[in-house]
């Protein structure tokens, strides 16, 4: 989408971006939230030098800063200059793909990582995803949200050992749930299937940034304590928005900002407002957003619905 701008920002955004260096770190942080660390490490420089560049980019209103704890994230804006000169880059250039090859093998070193975690804590998750947010909280209002919309088609994305899918697929038809921890899976399978007999049980493992599904197949989609895992929301939530039928419901929970500490590379949770935002670049209405207050850590619902 073009915009319109002042010329005198204009001016400075160009004179910012007059550089292949500030370049590279536009496209880079067009990928998703990425840390100076992340940076460095995909362009090969010093940490003094790509922190001058991304001073200069946010100065110049061309990068969004995110402070988490002791960590700073980078992102480019929702809309504006750093968009469209991201869009008239040539990304067959040899740098550029350079660049984007360093941040699949970033991102999928976090896959791994995350894989793992999940791995080692399947037999106990059950347990540890109660002491985030309370489980009793929980579990009521997403009975409440079955009750008064009695999905036929839903997906759980990020499964785990299947609590919220037995709750959110206790009317439906077909019930679907995907996890990238195989052990969480295999505790799934276990749990659902008694739940769903005579219903369609489809348990996969599968990224949330490519759902192994048709578009426009799912009247529920649900993301427990998933999201905050993501480098890249929006782009996340883009993907649960294309796999929702027209009028479908997205669900997401997770902790607020600072719940818990945040890493280099994943996020302590979101502010209240953060996700809103994030609907809407995936094409979302944001219906509501609710406080979750009963466990130890405070944490949000939000929920949407497709146009």
């Amino acid at each position: 989408m073009v915009m319109n701008m002042n010329l005198d920002i204009l001016v400075e955004g160009l004179k910012a971006a007059g550089d292949v260096t500030r370049l590279r770190l536009l496209c880079l942080c067009g990928m998703g939230d990425m840390s100076v660390g992340d940076l460095v490490e995909i362009l090969g420089q010093s940490q003094p030098s790509v922190s001058r560049h991304l001073k200069i980019l946010h100065a110049a209103g061309l990068l969004e800063r995110r402070q988490d704890g002791a960590f700073v994230f980078y992102r480019i804006p929702p809309a504006g200059l750093a968009q469209q000169l991201v869009g008239l880059m040539d990304h067959e250039s040899p740098s550029l793909k350079a660049d984007h090859a360093g941040y699949i093998r970033l991102e999928q070193a976090r896959h791994e990582a995350i894989a793992q975690h999940f791995a080692n804590h399947a037999n106990e998750w059950d347990e540890l995803r109660g002491s985030y947010l309370s489980a009793a909280e929980v579990d009521e209002l997403l009975t409440k949200l079955v009750v008064a919309h009695q999905p036929s088609h839903v997906l759980d994305i990020g499964t785990g050992t299947g609590h919220v899918l037995g709750i959110t697929g206790a009317s439906a038809q077909h019930m679907a749930g995907v996890d990238i921890s195989r052990d969480m899976l295999s505790l799934a399978r276990q749990r659902l299937g008694a739940k769903a007999m005579g219903k369609d049980l489809d348990l996969r493992r599968a990224d949330m940034n490519q759902l192994p599904f048709e578009n426009n197949q799912f009247d529920l989609a649900s993301m427990h304590l998933v999201l905050r895992h993501a480098a890249n929301p929006e782009r996340a939530l883009r993907e649960a928005a294309r796999i929702l039928k027209p009028g479908g419901i997205l669900v997401v929970l997770d902790l607020a900002a600072g719940a818990i500490d945040g890493t280099d590379d994943q996020r302590s949770g979101f502010q209240k407002d953060e996700v809103p935002g994030f609907f809407q670049s995936a094409g979302l209405h944001h219906d509501h957003t609710m406080e979750l207050t009963q466990g130890s850590l405070k944490g949000f619902c939000w929920q949407a619905r497709k146009a």
